[in-house]
């Protein structure tokens, strides 16, 4: 019966719900629930989860129909799919489905395949064993006369998702999307401080994928990008000019260097060209690498979705062969609860990659000392 309540209130708040995002993680939270078995699939827990996806899926169509950009038609394809997934969970055997519903079923996967025309482009080229120039150059025709910059980063997201089957394209290929990166670079350092949020994204995509596609001109925008000032931007600059062995600016590597979310990640692309001399001496220690390392971390959209506002290292302990940088922080991002908001919570950060937090507040795990609080978290969380 509590399994039940649980499953009937978490559909209740998905049904009220108009935010798309937040709608695929609450989907994601009952998909978890079955999987850890705290939701028992009983015959009747079958038909509410059942019921409720088909019900969500007659709407998807007048949905997309409405939405009014390609971002907001991505959330709803998001949500659909793991629509999908759920109720291949809930029915591991299609034939307990009515003939009804497995119709709704397969005219919301026809719609799927119909209006995520960019993603199945992208997919249908990578599915090939020789990538055809002709299918390429539909691909970019569709994109250049498309007005919506979200929908024109989805190339850059795709290339990046089929990373090694780049080095396998037909130079002929190869060198239509290099002229047209280098052209859409071009256009994207022009719009400067007009870069919409969807646009930078595409920008940012596109500096990290242009190590695929490096010529003259894309060296050079991605030097020009680097002076418009956003550190992600400079980052993912730095990672393909690295890569075509260029040179970099020290003044672009001490404002990285400065910056935490980026530090970390910047001492180890400099490492992997041999170039940490560059990493500036007085940043270049295991307490400060850490805390990079955390923070950027924390800044993914499943944790606080941005930096937080306060960090302060608490100290070091070993785990066996593994060395923990313990820190607590503070921050006022939404994917924290009300009680966790603004007070000092605990992560921390490990010469194995180990960057975690469970974000635990650390007055429960204050000792008075550094010393005992870092024991005392060793032997509760560690």
């Amino acid at each position: 019966m509590a399994e039940t309540n649980l499953l009937t209130s978490l559909i209740s708040d998905i049904k009220q719900n108009n935010d798309y995002d937040e709608k695929t993680q609450m989907i994601a939270m009952i998909y978890a629930f079955l999987k850890s078995k705290r939701i028992k699939l009983t015959d009747s827990n079958k038909a509410l989860i059942s019921d409720f996806i088909i019900s969500e899926m007659k709407s998807i169509g007048s949905l997309v129909a409405e939405a009014k950009t390609y971002k907001e038609k991505s959330l709803i394809f998001m949500y659909t799919d793991k629509l999908f997934a759920l109720i291949m969970t809930v029915h591991q055997n299609p034939a307990e489905i009515s003939l009804k519903n497995m119709e709704i079923i397969k005219n919301t996967s026809q719609l799927m395949e119909k209006e995520m025309h960019i993603e199945k482009a992208i997919d249908d080229i990578f599915s090939q064993k020789i990538v055809s120039i002709v299918d390429v150059k539909n691909l970019l025709k569709t994109l250049s006369e498309s007005t919506d910059e979200y929908e024109k980063g989805l190339l850059y997201a795709g290339l990046l998702h089929y990373r090694e089957n780049l080095p396998h394209l037909l130079e002929s290929s190869k060198e239509e999307l290099s002229s047209y990166i280098a052209a859409e670079m071009v256009r994207y350092i022009n719009l400067r401080d007009a870069l919409n949020e969807d646009a930078e994204d595409a920008l940012e995509h596109a500096c990290d994928i242009c190590k695929y596609f490096i010529n003259d001109s894309i060296k050079a925008s991605l030097r020009e990008v680097m002076t418009l000032g956003k550190n992600n931007l400079s980052f993912y600059s730095v990672s393909s000019l690295l890569a075509a062995n260029e040179e970099i600016p020290q003044d672009i590597i001490n404002t990285l260097a400065g910056d935490l979310i980026y530090a970390d990640n910047l001492y180890g692309l400099l490492h992997q060209h041999n170039k940490t001399e560059r990493f500036p001496t007085e940043l270049a220690n295991e307490e400060y690498l850490a805390k990079s390392d955390l923070v950027h971390w924390l800044t993914y959209p499943t944790e606080l979705g941005k930096a937080p506002d306060e960090i302060e290292y608490i100290g070091k302990t070993d785990v066996k062969k593994e060395s923990f940088h313990i820190f607590k922080f503070k921050s006022d991002s939404d994917t924290l609860s009300e009680e966790q908001k603004n007070k000092w919570l605990i992560g921390w950060s490990s010469n194995e990659g180990g960057t975690f937090s469970n974000f635990d507040e650390y007055e429960k795990f204050d000792k008075g000392t550094s010393e005992k609080t870092v024991k005392y978290i060793k032997k509760k969380l560690l």
